[in-house]
């Protein structure tokens, strides 16, 4: 599944919907199942994309961070161990770090990005999710797929 809900930037996509492959809008097992794989495969290879480093770990945030199947999911697609935040509201909690660290250097006193997160960004303790094997190897190869479609479908209507 292509999950574009609404218009994307990432890639760019101007007709929002919903774009199905192998299964029809009446299998609500397979369409949430669609649903995270597709988030999950657009979010690796656009990763992937944006760096040469090798990603060795995720943190995982927000809601979703809470039902470990979708964690599950996310260790096999990328290939790498997933770990919990332990802390909630990720989002305002990296903001506020974003404004300390550019308020020290405003000040002319600037501290490294990893000092100004020391102690906020930890994985909660005991809670990681390893990636299965035999998946990890099939999600690589449907991340190629995933990103032939993508690029494909983009600039199209939903045809499903």
């Amino acid at each position: 599944m292509l999950p574009w809900l609404e218009r994307e930037t990432t890639p760019l996509v101007e007709h929002a919907g919903l774009r199905r492959f192998g299964f029809d809008d009446s299998d609500p097992g397979h369409n949430v199942r669609g649903l995270i794989e597709g988030q999950m495969m657009a979010i690796a290879n656009h990763a992937a994309e944006i760096t040469s480093a090798p990603i060795e770990r995720v943190i995982a945030t927000g809601g979703a961070a809470a039902n470990r199947a979708i964690l599950q999911v996310m260790a096999n697609v990328f290939g790498v161990d997933v770990y919990r935040l332990d802390t909630e509201n990720s989002a305002a909690l990296g903001a506020a770090l974003r404004a300390y660290h550019a308020d020290r250097l405003a000040a002319g006193e600037p501290v490294s990005w990893k000092t100004a997160v020391s102690g906020f960004t930890e994985p909660k303790s005991g809670y990681r999710v390893t990636p299965n094997p035999k998946y990890v190897a099939m999600y690589a190869e449907l991340r190629k797929d995933y990103a032939t479609l993508e690029r494909l479908h983009a600039n199209q209507r939903p045809i499903c």
